[in-house]
């Protein structure tokens, strides 16, 4: 069983038209900037899945984002197997006619869930129930394919499906105790109750409550007498739980870290050891079989692990979702973490105008695009606008010199075009020939991009069918016959060509003498033993691409001097790819 489909309306930051976000695999990624709506994806769910903490059955004016209209969240679960509908669609109180609807309905394998929430609401039950109708200042409403079920939204929250979730926000004192409203809490009592050793717990348990009551017993007698002369009192007893449940004690369980001789409460360890352990309990509570939980939302897993601890926390995500029947979605910040989900199971979560747009694509072929995402250019998915640049050399200098480009004396607004602050990311391609694949994502992601590649991409013959492919993937024509035509075709589509040859090609043998101290006589002689200029610069700079560029950056950097990028990094800062010229 899981949730194939949300549509959210009117909630928080998602308008009166909404939003439909579609889960196609049992495991996905929210990613996008900070505010842009993902928490208020998960809190949508946990309205109609979540527990009955009270904090989030409070609603205030800033919940509806038209107080007009109601808020309205519907959920689509499928997969919903002969034993998921005997445990989890347990629901009470339904007609004759819900309730047959309601078996048709789920014997497909599908529940198609809608919650309601509605200011100033007056509830007009059906004709064949024995309710009466009802009025409320906030009202609530679940539906069943229509048919209304519920009026209490807890009712559905402990009926339909088991939903946990983590916030971003978690300490100790929030999501480390053992309370019955905290993740924690809730997947400990999975693990107890689960357990074999159960039974014997409750024996255990049931032999100290007897032996409480022998500690105690002469002294009931006089507390007895004192009561029964104010109240009607015929017992009294003492007893660590109330129906004898080990359950009940886990508000007194508490973590202890062991590192070398000495034993910390997990109170005092680092928050980074805490986030790991909410994980690993869960791994640890999901192990059986028959565990009830099967949605597990959590907010910035990564936060305070360290990289490797991410990339393994990814892989461990995966691997329970995938063995242990439940669907876990993450939100999340971290191009390590998001770089082993797959496109078609990344959601992108976007804001426009104060409204939250959701950006996906789930037509992606996993096997065909996979490995096009990784931790170096994972950063696509959380950019305004990416810039597609060919190799080491150009990400060096665009990822160094955009920080550094000097005032320009014609419009003094441009000094320090910092990539950053327009949230523009530089994203180094695997080979030009993967620039087709990378503009897909972008587009099915409505990421704006631009792009610069080498002269070869447009006369090199084996690189002819890819060229083809870009031209026919952006709208350009492509013209092997007219490079000049075909250079200004895709230029028109944010496709620039370096008509000089390679970036190295735009550095005067000058400025090379400047950046190296070496005579222009040496570097002319380099350079026509060599094809390429990046093979002179090689030799001219006795180090590899990605080296020489860092070289260029400093130099730049450390001399109050306008580079020859200059100019094509304030274009592409102001998104005015049409008139740069190289």
């Amino acid at each position: 069983m899981r949730i194939t489909k949300l549509v959210i309306k009117n909630y928080r930051s998602f308008d009166s038209v909404g939003q439909e976000i579609l889960f196609p695999a049992v495991h996905s990624a929210l990613v996008g900037k900070n505010n842009a709506g993902k928490t208020n994806i998960f809190n949508a769910l946990n309205l109609v899945l979540g527990n009955k903490n009270p904090a989030y059955l409070r609603f205030e004016e800033d919940d509806y984002f038209d107080s007009s209209q109601p808020i309205e969240i519907q959920v689509l679960i499928s997969d919903i197997t002969a034993t998921d509908k005997s445990q989890i669609f347990s629901i009470p109180n339904l007609t004759k006619q819900q309730q047959g609807a309601l078996n048709s309905k789920i014997s497909d394998g599908t529940a198609d869930i809608t919650f309601l929430l509605r200011k100033n609401y007056e509830y007009i039950p059906p004709d064949d129930s024995d309710e009466e109708s009802e009025s409320s200042q906030d009202a609530f409403e679940i539906k069943l394919w229509g048919f209304s079920v519920f009026r209490k939204k807890e009712d559905a929250r402990k009926s339909v499906i088991k939903m946990l979730m983590v916030p971003a926000i978690r300490d100790y004192q929030d999501e480390l105790s053992a309370s019955k409203w905290t993740a924690y809490g809730q997947l400990m009592k999975e693990v107890l109750e689960n357990s074999p050793h159960y039974s014997d717990i409750k024996t255990d348990l049931s032999n100290l409550n007897i032996k409480i009551q022998q500690v105690f017993e002469t002294e009931k007698t006089k507390l007895l007498e004192g009561a029964r002369i104010v109240s009607y009192v015929d017992d009294i007893s003492f007893q660590l739980t109330k129906d004898n449940s080990p359950s009940e004690l886990l508000r007194n369980l508490e973590i202890f870290i062991t590192e070398g001789s000495k034993k910390f409460n997990i109170e005092y360890v680092g928050t980074g050891t805490q986030s790991a352990i909410i994980i690993g309990i869960l791994e640890l509570a999901l192990k059986n079989k028959s565990s009830k939980i099967k949605l597990f939302c959590i907010e910035e897993p990564e936060a305070f692990i360290h990289p490797h601890g991410i990339r393994y926390l990814g892989s461990l995500i995966k691997n329970i979702s995938k063995d242990q029947n439940t669907q876990i979605l993450v939100s999340t910040h971290s191009l390590s973490l998001t770089a082993n989900f797959s496109p078609n199971e990344i959601i992108r979560v976007d804001k426009i105008d104060g409204k939250t747009v959701i950006k996906q694509d789930i037509s992606i072929s996993n096997t065909h695009f996979r490995r096009f995402i990784h931790q170096d250019n994972a950063e696509i998915f959380f950019s305004d606008r990416v810039l597609f640049i060919e190799g080491s050399t150009e990400k060096h200098l665009f990822g160094n010199l955009d920080k550094l480009t000097k005032l320009n004396p014609v419009d003094p607004n441009s000094i320090n075009c910092n990539f950053d602050r327009i949230n523009l990311g530089v994203i180094k391609l695997d080979s030009v020939d993967s620039i087709v694949n990378y503009v897909t994502i972008a587009k099915a992601f409505g990421i704006p991009y631009s792009a610069i590649v080498d002269r070869d991409f447009i006369d090199d013959p084996s690189k002819q069918n890819k060229c083809k492919e870009l031209c026919l993937e952006v709208g350009a024509i492509y013209q092997v016959s007219d490079k000049t035509k075909l250079i200004s075709d895709l230029k028109s589509k944010n496709i620039v060509v370096n008509s000089k040859g390679e970036i190295e090609d735009i550095f005067s043998n000058q400025e090379i003498a400047n950046i190296t101290g070496k005579q222009i006589v040496d570097i002319q002689v380099v350079k026509s033993k060599h094809a390429k200029t990046s093979n002179a610069f090689k030799e001219i700079f006795s180090v590899g691409k990605a080296e020489y560029a860092i070289v260029i950056a400093d130099f730049y950097s450390q001399n109050d001097q306008t580079h020859p990028l200059d100019d094509i990094i304030r274009k592409i800062y102001n998104n005015n790819i049409l008139n740069i010229s190289i």
